[in-house]
């Protein structure tokens, strides 16, 4: 039995998309742990939230900075993301934090 064209399990039946997607994996781990060992390293030498919030800030700052000042517009089916309803409605987003739209009632 093959899998659907498009899905997930057809990507994994190639071993090069297995290789990369383990390859991204990885390198998001050892992001997310150099972020967290950096974070705590500050917060072990001085005991301050206000240094641990200047160290994020400088590290997103750095990463921001890679983009060499150029700004780039993200876009899902051709339409932008920011502040765009019917597209969060379209792809299922949910945001993080309760809003509603002006046009929304309590019974959606």
């Amino acid at each position: 039995m093959t899998a659907p064209a498009g899905s997930i399990r057809s990507a994994l039946a190639h071993r090069s998309f297995r290789r990369l997607l383990f390859a991204l994996g990885a390198s998001q781990g050892g992001d997310w742990l150099y972020n967290v060992g950096l974070l705590a390293f500050v917060f072990e030498r001085t005991h301050s939230t206000g240094w641990l919030s200047a160290t994020t800030d400088a590290v997103t700052r750095s990463a921001v900075s890679f983009s060499g000042g150029r700004v780039y517009t993200i876009t899902v089916f051709g339409e932008r993301i920011w502040g765009n309803p019917g597209l969060y409605a379209r792809i299922g987003f949910c945001p993080e934090q309760d809003a509603f739209y002006e046009r929304m009632t309590g019974i959606e």
